[in-house]
């Protein structure tokens, strides 16, 4: 129900800062979209080529990426650089209340830090379309908040139901099915 999971207005995106670590295909698509609704778009890849995505600032680091960013998506390749990049460190380098997106591998974000990061109230809001391990053990919190209080759905917005508040933001976000 409403009561029970955060939704995203147009009122949360409009004049935020979208910070996307990996900036290939997905990155690119989300880019135009953020901007199209009034974001400002920073984007870190690990390659040096010009952002193909006018209107998109390169950020310097991770660092600044993650400080700057009321948004954060993660939509960048498993590697041994990228697992566990999403660190402690890097989440209390985030901006407070601050929202993570990860769109690319679980294993890019240290969950117990994680966790730590939305008990703490610093991490404001997190969405996850994967996890690590994958599938995720007997027992544990999934992202519908199978196991867990309202506070934790509310905090952790994962893959089960996306498709569908997706469709319901959909008038909001002034989108229709074919195009988002």
């Amino acid at each position: 129900t409403r009561d029970d999971v955060a939704y995203v207005s147009r009122d949360l995106l409009e004049g935020g800062t979208l910070g996307l670590f990996g900036f290939g295909g997905i990155g690119q698509a989300l880019a135009r979209k953020a901007l199209a609704l009034g974001m400002q778009v920073k984007a870190l890849r690990r390659s040096d080529t010009p952002l193909p995505v006018p209107g998109v600032q390169r950020a310097r680091d991770l660092s600044e990426l993650l400080g700057g960013s009321d948004h954060v998506v993660l939509a960048a390749p498993g590697t041994a650089e990228t697992r566990g990049l999403i660190d402690a460190a890097a989440l209390a380098a985030m901006k407070p209340g601050a929202h993570l997106v990860n769109l690319a591998r679980g294993a890019l974000v240290a969950q117990d830090a994680l966790r730590a990061a939305l008990d703490s109230g610093h991490l404001g809001w997190a969405s996850l379309d994967v996890c690590d391990p994958e599938p995720l053990p007997e027992g544990h919190l999934d992202g519908a908040g199978q196991r867990g209080d309202v506070d934790d759905r509310r905090r952790l917005d994962g893959v089960h139901g996306i498709g569908e508040r997706v469709g319901e933001n959909q008038p909001a976000l002034g989108v229709g099915v074919g195009h988002f």
